[in-house]
């Protein structure tokens, strides 16, 4: 059994045992559906992991876009506004890596910067490295794990917060 084939059956079992009703710590927050904590940017390829994803970024009040390559998602990072970029590191067209560093690199010029935190499958020893080396704020492990995920989030935002956590990429 490859990794990524036991990932994604792991995925979609998650998804299917994700709780329809009841309070859990990834629902909206006082406010209800209305409250919208801000855009996230979701490049993943695998379908139920993107459904996963959304589920509960959504629930918990998070606007999600979802890109389904690198190549796409720094096409949207350079037209719109994101919080912050949850970006896997294997995918089609370009891959998390190369994706971050084309963001990095034009990051330079303009000065700005968008908080992106790995979401992978690599869970082995020295993969968190290599991503916040790659340039990426912060890393989290597939499957995802709701808690983990939004810890992640609120540790980029906080460190980027002061610098408004998307300044990166201007409408000209």
């Amino acid at each position: 059994v490859r990794q990524s084939d036991l990932l994604d059956a792991m995925a979609s079992a998650l998804a299917n045992a994700l709780p329809r009703s009841g309070q859990t710590d990834d629902q909206p927050q006082a406010g209800g559906a209305e409250a919208v904590l801000g855009d996230v940017l979701l490049a993943e390829d695998n379908a139920v992991n993107q459904r996963l994803a959304v589920r509960v970024l959504e629930r918990r009040g998070w606007r999600v876009t979802v890109a389904p390559n690198g190549r796409e998602a720094v096409s949207l990072i350079e037209a719109g506004h994101f919080d912050v970029v949850l970006m896997d590191v294997q995918m089609p067209e370009m891959n998390g890596f190369e994706a971050t560093a084309a963001v990095r690199q034009r990051e330079r010029g303009t000065g700005g910067h968008v908080p992106i935190v790995a979401m992978t499958a690599h869970a082995m020893k020295g993969d968190r490295e290599l991503c916040l080396e790659a340039g990426m704020d912060d890393y989290v492990s597939k499957p995802i794990r709701a808690a983990e995920l939004f810890a992640a989030i609120d540790s980029v935002l906080k460190t980027w917060g002061a610098k408004g956590p998307a300044a990166g990429p201007t409408a000209s």
